[in-house]
């Protein structure tokens, strides 16, 4: 199995929050049963945490960025975990797994809502090249995992 275009652009609807056309995508995609969507959301996020945060950087950049997002969208992110998003962010940036310590539905929550404000601040070229870097990586990642 590989990431289809059709995941592609059911994220690409997402980040833009043109749900109707997620939804559309999502069932004719059949999203949320295959292990592609949430390998290309993963892997958007990565890319897009390590862009936000190329070179050098800290845990209190990480913690400010947290901050900052959740003041900026209060409303949007009343619910975000400062404690999560901060380590999704970091494990990202390390290429660390996240604690187990943390709900699935919770994480993936949360690394989407990440990756749409981080994404807000791209052009059109520079959300394709995202995508594209995510869905090389999740392709990647699904062939790693694969098996024999």
């Amino acid at each position: 199995m590989t990431v289809t275009p059709d995941h592609v652009t059911a994220l690409r609807a997402a980040l833009s929050g043109d749900a109707g056309a997620f939804e559309h995508m999502e069932r004719q995609a059949d999203l949320g049963h295959s292990q592609e969507f949430p390998a290309l959301m993963a892997a958007a996020f990565t890319a897009a945490v390590r862009s936000r945060f190329p070179g050098e950087w800290s845990v209190a950049d990480v913690i400010k960025f947290v901050a900052q997002v959740r003041v900026w969208n209060s409303d949007a992110y009343g619910g975000l975990s400062p404690s999560l998003a901060e380590q999704l962010i970091l494990c990202a940036l390390r290429g660390t797994p996240v604690p187990g310590r943390y709900d699935e539905v919770a994480k993936a929550y949360t690394q989407f809502m990440l990756l749409k404000d981080i994404a807000s601040d791209l052009d059109d070229q520079q959300l394709e090249m995202l995508l594209t870097k995510a869905q090389n990586g999740a392709d990647r990642w699904i062939a790693e995992t694969a098996g024999p």
